[in-house]
């Protein structure tokens, strides 16, 4: 519930959460496991200039920063209800983690 506390304090009002939801899966990757999140945010808007700096706050501010991960924010967008004006529109929030840094004096495989 504080991810929703959260989101629901950083959404301008122009823009409409209609459903909110998060997964986890396990991912294999040279022969690694490791666990990839990811948020899912659908709703309505109004402005699409509304829409990019809510995308724009998310990535920079620390609600979603997580220690050893990296967020991914990609948007899909279906087509602008003549009537209402109203944009409907998914935010796919991925965190994956991220590459470990090499230690000084190891060497990369070729």
């Amino acid at each position: 519930h504080q991810l929703v506390k959260g989101l629901s304090e950083m959404r301008p009002k122009e823009l409409i959460f209609k459903r909110i939801s998060v997964a986890e899966r396990l991912v294999q990757s040279d022969k690694k496991e490791f666990v990839s999140f990811t948020i899912n945010i659908t709703g309505e808007v109004r402005s699409l200039t509304v829409l990019d700096e809510f995308k724009g706050a998310l990535a920079s501010g620390d609600l979603l920063k997580f220690s050893g991960y990296e967020l991914s924010i990609d948007e899909a967008l279906q087509g602008r209800d003549a009537t209402t004006g109203i944009f409907p529109y998914t935010l796919e929030i991925t965190f994956t983690p991220a590459p470990e840094e090499k230690s000084e004096g190891e060497e990369t495989e070729a």
